[in-house]
């Protein structure tokens, strides 16, 4: 390969691999050999795992004898990844190893034929295009720019850059001559070479024996490895002045409960019929009180604040000032006092951030529009000329002013900024260190934003609005501090969200079709839709690197889709609670508030009690509380054992002593009775000794003598007690067999109707 041909593929895979589209315009900084090098897992990073350090190859064996679950790709394209020479791309995605863009552009050089022609890859790339994936086909059609690309001559470790395939005609099994991972530290690409000559692993950290490495279990090592390089996975601990190792912390929002607050329905703190900061304040301790031995109250660790900014609008979306608090909610200092009373607790504060649109009435619209040569006319998206477009869901795209059209995607009172501008993204980073050094937040929640950047008539998901979020948020980190927060409201299926944090963009994202998932299989009694969700989103994601929640102020409430069914509503909470990802409850959810669109009506004033305004304000509120206020009311709940917002609290506060309900891994049981659901959670930190089974009846019936059965190696052999965290009482001893697996356990000799046991179990030794 010609010297010049590689230093542009280099360039590429790298950027492409790290989730950094920008570096091929050579506006990023490529990492260094040594950076990359550095990031790779050593020995005892792979202890427990299928990489342990006997360098097993019955994981591989495993692999290739069951059915894995289709993956999104296969799922929209099953005409293509039912060719013979993509089976290892789908294989590896089906195993969620590392997940993400950086592991798909691996296997996407893994899956293919090392002397195929550029045509073969341009009908994947064609392939992937047709399957609705336009960031990874304009990732693939990068690499191939160059006329001269080739991704043969596997031997040449000082300057190919590529990764070739191995014989895949029986994966777990050795290719004609072993297979070995190199790296090489002599480049600015991290080299990983499957060769059919012999490489001793002198640079791997540790120097482990020399293993036959299978094609997948290399794509777990490799896509950890990137993880952990592009800020996906915490970074290797760094050696400190002493030479002991000094930790990395690990992301706080794994370990926190959000409750998202629409503050003008919140609390009244001065009887002008608005929520406002005070009244939020005053309220802080019904959601925690910063004392960890009280169980009165909430427990949350985080607020989601939705729009504090001015605006002329109820519900703030549309700003017209970035840096002033709503009038309406208070002051500047009035919010600095609510966070700090908020830290004081133990509370992190998150506040919506809008970077897609403005007001129309923001000063920079407002000059925009008088004025054509006005120095923001750029900083929104004009045209000469209406092109009829129509958004998503329904309405106009752009609108008239003076003869000239502007976008506005969510109306015309909200018009698009123009994120292509510099001084736009300037000025919105310059925002951001406003609400991160002024304000002390802790993290931002970010509206819309897969819509900042179009192309033509694409307004969502572009790979401009791709490489320009990776930008922002490497910003932040760099600015702000890697442990500052981010979550996108990215409103689509998982194979469209992942993406966006896989790839960098936000730290997480909310999981819309599992938050559907829930709620339906709670609708029907039917435990697939939730399997179903939570196996592409488990695959999806890094371990926990997801949003969930079961509805939030753009959605009907709970109580309101269920029809009023309280049991479903508990079964909803506990299930929240107790799956992987970062959890979000929105206010009133947690005492059965009732709410259906239009908006104004899934945002009804907080019910506090039954005095008049449902003790939410003094005068007249904004919006009139709901009916039923006199019955469904925090001071009607609190003290009542049985009450939904008893469950809420007693969930969160289990959440929060349990790191197995917080960062623990999950594994489904088999089950003997229909509408049945069981997983256990497992805390990789703790093992057995913070290990929670939940096992759910979905049915409108009791059922009696469910067995369940937990699949070999997850738990100790011996007996392990199993007490019902919710009331105390002990069930039937779980006894683990020397596999590490259960068989046909009966926690109960009947489990009632529409009901959950959320299970603490520990080894009986412990007890």
């Amino acid at each position: 390969m010609p010297a010049r041909s590689r230093s542009r593929l280099t360039a590429c895979v790298a950027c492409l691999t790290l989730g950094l589209l920008t570096a091929c315009g050579g506006t990023a900084d490529v990492p260094t050999g040594d950076d990359l090098f550095a990031a790779l897992l050593t020995p005892s990073d792979l202890a427990g795992t299928d990489l342990d350090g006997t360098w097993r190859t019955d994981a591989a064996e495993q692999v290739a004898e069951e059915e894995p679950a289709p993956t999104p790709f296969q799922q929209t394209c099953p005409e293509v990844t039912e060719e013979p020479e993509w089976q290892a791309f789908t294989a590896m995605s089906a195993q969620g190893l590392a997940g993400g863009r950086a592991l798909q552009v691996i296997e996407f050089v893994l899956a293919a034929d090392p002397a195929a022609t550029r045509s073969t890859y341009r009908d994947f790339t064609d392939a992937l295009v047709r399957c609705g994936d336009r960031q990874m086909a304009d990732a693939a059609l990068t690499v191939l720019t160059d006329q001269d690309v080739d991704l043969g001559a596997a031997g040449d470790q000082h300057g190919a850059r590529h990764i070739t395939a191995v014989d895949e005609a029986d994966p777990a099994a050795p290719t004609a001559t072993d297979q070995y991972l190199a790296v090489v530290r002599d480049g600015p690409v991290l080299l990983v070479i499957l060769t059919s000559e012999s490489i001793p692993l002198d640079a791997w950290p540790g120097n482990p024996p020399e293993p036959s490495l299978t094609e997948t279990q290399v794509a777990a090592v490799v896509g950890t490895a990137l993880d952990r390089l592009s800020g996906r996975l915490a970074p290797l601990a760094a050696p400190s002045a002493t030479g002991e190792p000094v930790a990395t912390p690990a992301p706080w929002w794994n370990d926190a409960v959000f409750y998202e607050v629409f503050v003008r329905s919140y609390s009244d703190s001065d009887g002008d019929g608005n929520g406002d900061l005070t009244g939020l304040i005053d309220a802080l301790d019904y959601l925690n009180d910063g004392d960890p031995a009280t169980d009165d109250d909430l427990g949350v660790t985080a607020l989601w604040l939705t729009p504090v900014m001015q605006s002329p609008s109820y519900h703030g979306y549309d700003t017209t000032d970035y840096r002033t608090i709503e009038e309406d909610y208070g002051t500047n200092a009035g919010f600095r006092r609510l966070v700090t009373a908020a830290h004081e607790r133990g509370i992190r504060v998150v506040v919506d951030l809008m970077l897609n649109h403005t007001s129309s009435e923001h000063p920079w619209f407002l000059s925009a529009a008088q004025n054509r040569d006005s120095a923001t006319r750029d900083w929104y998206v004009w045209r000469a000329d209406d092109p009829g477009e129509t958004t998503s869901w329904g309405t106009p795209a752009w609108h008239e002013l003076d003869g000239d059209y502007y976008l506005g995607l969510f109306s015309e009172g909200m018009p698009d900024l123009n994120s292509r501008n510099p001084e736009v993204t300037a000025e919105m980073e310059d925002v951001a260190r406003f609400w991160f050094e002024d304000m002390d937040v802790d993290g931002f929640r970010l509206d819309a934003v897969r819509h900042l950047i179009e192309d033509g008539d694409v307004f969502a998901g572009t790979p401009q609005n791709h490489a320009w979020l990776g930008a922002w948020d490497a910003f932040l980190d760099a600015e702000a501090s890697p442990q500052f927060f981010t979550v996108g409201e990215i409103w689509d299926a998982t194979s469209q969200v992942a993406p966006y944090v896989t790839g960098g963009e936000v730290d997480v994202a909310f999981e819309f079709t599992l938050a559907d998932a829930i709620l339906t299989t709670v609708e029907r009694g039917d435990p697939a839709p939730l399997d179903r969700a939570l196996t592409t989103a488990l695959a999806a994601y890094p371990p926990g690197q997801f949003a969930t929640f079961l509805t939030n102020h753009d959605q009907d409430r709970v109580m309101s889709r269920l029809d009023g069914d309280d049991a479903g509503a508990r079964l909803a909470a506990t299930l929240l609670l107790t799956l992987p990802g970062v959890p979000f409850v929105y206010y009133g959810e947690e005492i059965g508030m009732i709410g259906a669109k239009p908006d104004e009506l899934i945002r009804t004033p907080m019910q506090w009690s039954d005095a008049p305004n449902a003790g939410f304000s003094t005068a007249d509120p904004w919006e009139p509380p709901n009916d039923d206020f006199r019955t469904v009311n925090v001071a009607a709940q609190e003290d009542d054992a049985d009450s939904l917002l008893s469950l809420y609290r007693h969930l969160v506060h289990l959440r929060t002593t349990h790191a197995a309900l917080r960062t623990g891994d999950l594994v489904a049981l088999g089950s003997t009775c229909p509408g049945t659901y069981a997983y256990l959670r497992n805390s990789p930190e703790e093992a057995d000794d913070d290990a929670v089974l939940v096992v759910v009846n979905l049915a409108a019936e009791d059922v009696a003598g469910c067995a369940f059965t937990l699949g070999a190696g997850h738990l100790d052999p011996g007996a392990h007690s199993a007490v019902d965290a919710l009331t105390g009482e002990s069930v039937g001893d779980l006894l683990v067999d020397d596999d590490g697996g259960v068989n046909a356990y009966v926690p109960a000799a009947t489990l009632p109707a529409r009901s959950a046991l959320v299970l603490d179990v520990t080894p009986a030794t412990s007890r």
